[in-house]
């Protein structure tokens, strides 16, 4: 969000004080929320709203082609990984789960390279800046 510095929070507009306030405390911010905050304050949002203009020039068989090929590429990382055993061996912390997030945090490394190849095959052509 752009939001001037100095600027007073509490005269801020209620749904901008909402969205600050979660992201402050890392809490999740409903889809609704944000894109009623961009339409009515998009003064807040100039960052969001060229991200988005640019990512409409995209065509959408480059669209789908990137998807794809981070898809596959991300499926093909993780492969050996395992599985996770959902939910409920997450809650319970087994040695399961945590053997899977053992394997998935060690390849981050991995994982960023391969998001930032498949950024600069399909999209940095059209100005899109890679972020994580």
């Amino acid at each position: 969000m752009n939001i001037p510095d100095g600027t007073d929070l509490k005269k801020l507009p209620a749904i901008i004080q909402y969205i600050l306030a979660a992201s402050y405390l890392n809490q999740a911010i409903g889809s609704w929320a944000y894109e009623k905050a961009i339409k009515e304050h998009p003064e807040y949002f100039v960052d969001e709203l060229i991200a988005r203009s640019k990512w409409a020039l995209v065509p959408q068989l480059d669209k789908d082609a990137y998807c794809h090929e981070l898809s596959e590429r991300t499926v093909k990382l993780y492969a050996d990984c395992g599985d996770s055993g959902g939910v409920f061996e997450w809650a319970n912390n087994t040695p399961k789960s945590i053997d899977f997030n053992e394997c998935i945090k060690g390849k981050e490394g991995e994982y960023k390279i391969i998001q930032r190849e498949v950024h600069d095959k399909y999209l940095s052509v059209y100005d899109i800046d890679f972020t994580q």
